[in-house]
């Protein structure tokens, strides 16, 4: 009997949980990281992809919630539309000894990792060469830190997916391809509602604080992150579809180095210098609380292009009809290949 009470009360402080009050920001980032962290192991169960019907309704959403809404948890009654089904793990991001950048960027001890796919994938058809636009890896990234909101990134290849089952097979990315065909164009055109780069997620928020919450007046940020699995990571997944990839996921222990973190200062350039690792310090687990709640912040880019006007001729803004190019590419680094970059 006093199991289950004990259950019940977990329950219920779960569910009575406020993610965006202002109570529960005040709090120090390792008792944040604990709460979620209890919230997404009660129930390990995945949620679902939403159908034809629900897919429709984002048409009706306020996308300014994605964009400025500063809390863990979705507003109550927002479904997850998008990346609708993952796993989630705790990581720290241990910081080169010579990143330029600031804030988080030097280092963060509490965070949380989400993967998914942002649609249900189709696995009937097992050969990589049926992958693409069928199968599309992301990533939510959140930095915790003491009594102020985290900070928060998402990253993919590219919205139409990769031609492989491999999850890692492709570097994930806050600058991410225009997309091709209509209903994801019909899609960023709704982002567009919310602001006008819809391809590049910001990062100025990782800078502009550090994990025990003191704020930088300076702060320095790159243009854009790169995420690259190392090749023991990379290699556990398979080009053809075999396995789910969560099974895949669950075999990870913490201590492994799941992601090297790649930062692009400056566009002309094109190079990437290695700025950091985020290594695992937990399991990773299906959850309901992840799928169906746990929210990531779509950081504008308006707000970075504020403190560097000149990343703006390498930014696309979003068009409709016409071209989403921007009027600048980025360089080619000349020792990429050398580098392995």
């Amino acid at each position: 009997m006093k199991t289950v009470i004990l259950l019940l009360i977990a329950i219920s402080t779960i569910l009575a949980a406020d993610f965006s009050s202002a109570q529960y920001q005040a709090q120090q980032r390792d008792s944040k990281l604990n709460q979620l962290w209890q919230a997404v192991t009660q129930n390990k169960n995945s949620g679902s992809y939403p159908s034809t019907v629900e897919l429709v309704s984002i048409f009706t959403e306020s996308m300014d919630v994605s964009l400025n809404y500063l809390s863990d948890s979705l507003p109550e009654g927002r479904k997850k539309l998008i990346h609708s089904v993952g796993v989630v793990g705790k990581v720290k991001f241990v910081a080169e000894a010579d990143t330029p950048y600031t804030g988080l960027f030097k280092g963060a001890d509490s965070a949380l990792i989400r993967f998914s796919l942002a649609k249900s994938p189709n696995y009937s058809k097992t050969q990589a060469k049926n992958a693409f636009d069928n199968f599309t890896p992301g990533l939510g990234l959140k930095f915790l830190a003491d009594g102020v909101p985290s900070a928060n990134l998402v990253a993919m290849w590219g919205v139409n997916g990769v031609d492989t089952f491999n999850f890692f097979d492709k570097d994930m990315n806050t600058h991410i391809p225009s997309a091709s065909g209509l209903q994801l164009k019909l899609v960023a055109k709704k982002f567009s509602s919310a602001t006008p780069i819809v391809q590049n997620v910001g990062l100025r928020s990782f800078a502009d604080r550090n994990q025990d919450g003191s704020s930088i007046s300076e702060p320095k940020f790159p243009f854009k992150l790169t995420f690259r699995a190392p090749a023991d990571i990379k290699n556990r997944f398979t080009d053809d579809f075999t396995v789910q990839y969560s099974e895949v996921f669950a075999q990870i222990q913490p201590g492994t180095t799941v992601l090297e973190v790649f930062a692009m200062d400056d566009p002309s350039t094109g190079c990437l210098k290695k700025i950091g690792s985020l290594i695992t310090t937990s399991e990773f687990t299906t959850s309901k609380f992840g799928d169906e709640n746990l929210f990531f912040e779509h950081q504008n880019y308006v707000n970075d292009i504020e403190l560097h006007q000149q990343w703006s001729e390498y930014t696309p803004y979003f068009s409709f009809f016409g071209s989403n190019e921007p009027k600048k590419t980025e360089g080619k680094c000349p020792f990429a290949s050398l580098l392995g970059l």
